[in-house]
């Protein structure tokens, strides 16, 4: 019904967002359940692009445990791919961050963007992209100067809050 209404108003849906994996709630399997269920909806609406945020593992100030961090994501994410392919739907991986004991904002999992290159490599640039928002970006006070690395000089598709930048 909603694809319908969009289409007949002239609306193009660009992406959706799925639900938000707070770690240890995302270790149930309905959270990837309902993670696959986003997927399939977002091809039923007509859309490319999904955002999933990356999990925000237990400790993942910095790059502390990072090794832990990268792996459970990169475990969630190539479970998703048989799906990604069956339903055409590309994953915009965002850059995260923590709070910690007192209360501050700090970089955690992808808010470099080096690290959701590495993501992409792993995995594939047919079915991961970045997706810099740069309100998460803001929140770690890192600035979005270094998030030019994950802008191609001549394509890049903007979404209404966040930019969608695939590599080509």
């Amino acid at each position: 019904k909603i694809k319908q209404i969009a289409d007949e108003e002239g609306i193009t849906i660009y992406q959706t967002h799925a639900i938000f994996g707070e770690f240890p709630a995302c270790e149930c399997p309905e959270y990837r359940e309902a993670t696959v269920k986003n997927i399939i909806a977002t091809n039923v609406l007509g859309c490319r692009y999904s955002v999933i945020h990356p999990v925000r593992t237990p400790g993942r100030f910095f790059d502390e445990k990072k090794e832990e961090g990268f792996a459970y994501n990169l475990d969630l994410f190539q479970y998703l791919v048989p799906y990604l392919e069956k339903y055409n739907v590309t994953v915009g991986i965002e850059p995260m961050w923590l709070d910690d004991e007192n209360k501050v904002i700090c970089p955690s999992v992808c808010s470099r963007p080096e690290e959701i290159l590495e993501y992409i490599d792993i995995l594939g640039e047919e079915y991961f992209c970045a997706c810099l928002d740069y309100g998460h970006v803001a929140l770690t006070g890192k600035g979005t100067g270094d998030s030019s690395l994950l802008a191609p000089s001549d394509k890049a598709s903007r979404a209404e809050y966040a930019t969608v930048i695939k590599r080509y």
